[in-house]
């Protein structure tokens, strides 16, 4: 609710029902201390003024102490009384504009107590104007109250007075009194006015504020529910991100196993024939020895063979241990840290394993490799595992895109994929090229994006060029960029900088 819509109702003095019972406690409570020192200092003053009733009317003295302690000042206490009892302070509007009266009716009888040429016939009226200035300053009566108590007061001196023959045959003193008190009047109820109407503006700029606060704290809430709304939608993201994430390593990892399994076939299935053909050479010996006469030549000749296929059997046996162990070292949990490492040696062995991983799946698959691996690249600073994962995902794109197009282009089509290294100035340049269908212009810019991929479903994530960049450009300060043609090739440029 705009409360500032209700502005002109204050210099009306009327809120609505509601809103004028809240303003009558805030009322109450916003100057009920200035209320309480109001009248302690009321009672003061006027009980202090007995002191001078005994030189202003000296013919009723003791007639003036009786209205002023037994009457005036009970009255204020009666007030001030009131100010400390909570249940009651509602009263204490009422409560303050009797006391007024009351107090009010002693000065006028106290002045008609007295003889004419007494001071307190001639100038106690001016107790009077104290009054009705106090009811508007000082005892915050309201508007209403402070008009009421004020009239009562101004037609109580009137009557009195023109029932008084003295006074009545005193035409000046009885126009100069009321003229006075009347003035006293308009002023005393103008102040009660300007201070209730600045009472209720306040009232409704503090209400304002409030209703502002409010709002701003139920902005402030629905924005704290929004956070942790959207923190949980992060958090619910970020594990959804971690899953497949971790699905695109194990489909790495499946690659990378299905390549190894793919070379180190080939090994073993030396090994078995050349452990069959040598227990076959093993049993012509034994028969040969068993014969009464034997034949130098053949048993000389079958050694030599048999040596020789032992020879073959280590020599593959070597090999799958080598394989084996370059799996481990692939396998094993990066550190993060950089060390020296032979990178052409790197490539030979990614674009060994991507293209024996697309064989596992496509046996009748076949493409050209063509590497040019500069010997000045030498050892370079990076995390062999990371970067060995950039390029086995670059390669595997590029065997994929050369497989795919091989299948729609038929026998003329010649599947191509070419690697180079290239040591210039202060970096090293790694190209991946393949002569597939190309990058169309159209999602050349997205390929880096997570989660973006041109593959079916189920054949890729869309994470892997994407943790390709992030290893190149966050992990080693380097770049990763693409040249395509559509239709013709593909080119991913890979720079690492170097000291």
């Amino acid at each position: 609710m705009d409360y500032l819509q209700l502005e002109p109702a204050a210099w009306r003095l009327r809120f609505p029902k509601e809103i004028e019972r809240e303003y009558a406690k805030y009322y109450y409570v916003a100057n009920l201390n200035t209320i309480k020192v109001s009248l302690t200092a009321g009672l003061f003053l006027y009980a202090s003024f007995g002191l001078l009733d005994v030189i202003a009317i000296p013919s009723a003295t003791s007639t003036a102490w009786f209205y002023r302690f037994l009457v005036g000042s009970p009255a204020i206490l009666a007030a001030i009384i009131f100010s400390y009892l909570g249940r009651l302070r509602v009263y204490l509007q009422l409560i303050t504009s009797c006391a007024c009266i009351i107090v009010a009716a002693t000065v006028i009888r106290v002045i008609h107590k007295g003889q004419p040429l007494e001071l307190a016939y001639n100038h106690y009226y001016v107790g009077l104007i104290i009054i009705m200035m106090f009811t508007g300053a000082w005892a915050r009566l309201r508007f209403w109250y402070g008009l009421t108590t004020n009239t009562l007061i101004f037609l109580a001196h009137l009557v009195v007075a023109l029932f008084d023959k003295d006074m009545v045959q005193d035409r000046l003193l009885l126009i100069n009194n009321h003229v006075f008190l009347l003035s006293a009047h308009f002023v005393a109820s103008a102040t009660c006015y300007f201070f209730e109407v600045n009472s209720r503006i306040d009232f409704l700029q503090r209400k304002t504020i409030e209703a502002e606060k409010n709002t701003s704290n139920t902005q402030r809430e629905i924005l704290e529910q929004q956070a942790e709304q959207l923190a949980e939608a992060i958090s619910s993201l970020e594990a959804t991100q971690a899953q497949l994430v971790q699905r695109e390593k194990m489909a790495s990892l499946g690659e990378l196993t299905a390549g190894i399994a793919h070379e180190i076939q080939n090994p073993l299935n030396f090994v078995n024939n050349f452990s069959e053909v040598s227990a076959e050479l093993a049993a012509e010996l034994e028969a040969e020895v068993n014969r009464p006469e034997l034949d130098r030549a053949f048993l000389l000749s079958t050694a030599e063979d048999l040596r020789q296929n032992q020879e073959r059997i280590k020599q593959h046996g070597r090999r799958a241990a080598t394989i084996v162990r370059d799996m481990l070292a692939h396998a094993r949990t990066s550190q993060g840290e950089p060390t020296p490492t032979d990178l052409n040696a790197l490539v030979e062995e990614s674009l060994r394993l991507a293209y024996h991983s697309l064989r596992a799946k496509a046996p009748n698959f076949n493409a050209t490799l063509a590497t040019q691996l500069d010997p000045a690249v030498g050892l370079v600073e990076v995390v062999p595992q990371e970067i060995d994962r950039v390029f086995l995902n670059l390669l595997t794109n590029a065997f994929y895109a050369v497989w795919k197009k091989a299948a729609t282009q038929g026998p003329d089509y010649k599947p191509n994929v070419q690697v180079s290294t290239r040591r210039c100035k202060k970096q090293v340049e790694v190209r991946v090229r393949d002569n597939g269908m190309g990058v169309p212009a159209a999602i050349r810019e997205k390929i880096f994006q997570p989660f973006f991929t041109t593959k079916p479903t189920g054949e890729g994530t869309g994470l892997g060029l994407s943790l390709s960049y992030d290893i190149v450009t966050k992990g080693h300060g380097g770049s990763l960029a693409v040249v395509s043609q559509e239709g013709q090739f593909t080119e991913f440029i890979v720079t690492l900088p170097q000291v």
